[in-house]
C-alpha cells in the first residue's frame, strides 16, 4: 500500500522503509506504516513514533524492494 502525497508533491508515494524528513525542520525517520492516502506512521530519529500528514513531511530515500 502506498500514501499519495499533498498537493505540492502529489505524484510522491511512500512505502515503509522510506526515509523521510519533516518539512517544518531537519528531523528525519522512517516510514513504519502506512495509513491510507494522507497519514503515514513514521519512527523519528528520537525514537518517537507519531503518525503524520504527508503534506507536512518530504521524501528523502526511496526503499528499493
Amino acid at each position: 500500500m502506498s500514501a499519495i502525497a499533498g498537493p505540492t508533491n502529489w505524484k510522491l508515494s511512500m512505502q515503509v522503509g522510506d526515509k523521510i524528513q519533516l518539512i517544518a525542520n531537519s528531523t528525519t525517520g522512517i516510514v513504519s506504516e502506512v495509513k491510507g492516502k494522507k497519514w503515514v506512521k513514521i519512527v523519528w530519529s528520537d525514537d518517537i513514533i507519531l503518525d503524520e500528514h504527508v503534506d507536512d513531511i518530504k521524501l528523502i530515500k526511496k526503499e528499493i524492494k
